[in-house]
């Protein structure tokens, strides 16, 4: 059985010697509540301190914290600045929001076709989500010349993981 207690209690020794994997992980009970109360404020704190270390899964975290406001006031803006710093260091859940943040101008100039070749990116990486989305941008010729060819080939490869169509 799992002692979220006790991983606390070293999560946070870890966390106060400045480790940022033990901040990140300090954050992740924090902000679900495991072994401690729920605090997002103080989640969003612990994210801060090893994203600033440069933790890419801090990074990511922390720009969900920004993206949805929780523990801080929702900011579009910053939260694509930290996850573009996950994204390019090949954090692939942040390339994906990262992605959808560019395409669709959330707290970024858009920029379809930048947000197309993240799409592109992680779908060649079998990312099915993107996969789909990469096919959406194929189909309609949105940052890419319409193909509708390559748009069913990627919808393929997404339904074949089990994304819906």
């Amino acid at each position: 059985p799992e002692d979220h207690a006790k991983a606390v209690r070293y999560y946070r020794l870890s966390a106060d010697q400045c480790d940022a994997g033990g901040q990140h992980n300090y954050a992740q009970f924090l902000s679900f509540g495991r072994g401690l109360p729920q605090d997002d404020i103080e989640a969003t704190r612990y994210y801060r301190l090893a994203a600033d270390q440069g933790y890419i899964y801090a990074q990511r975290c922390l720009g969900q914290c920004y993206h949805f406001g929780h523990g801080t006031p929702e900011d579009h803006a910053k939260a694509s600045h930290y996850y573009r710093l996950a994204a390019d260091q090949g954090e692939v859940m942040a390339q994906h929001t990262l992605a959808q943040f560019l395409y669709f101008g959330w707290g970024v100039p858009q920029d379809v076709n930048e947000g197309v070749r993240y799409f592109r990116f992680e779908a060649d990486e079998g990312h099915a989500q993107a996969q789909s989305d990469y096919a959406q941008a194929c189909l309609h010729g949105q940052g890419v010349p319409k193909d509708h060819d390559e748009g069913v080939r990627y919808h393929r490869l997404a339904a074949d993981q089990g994304w819906p169509l």
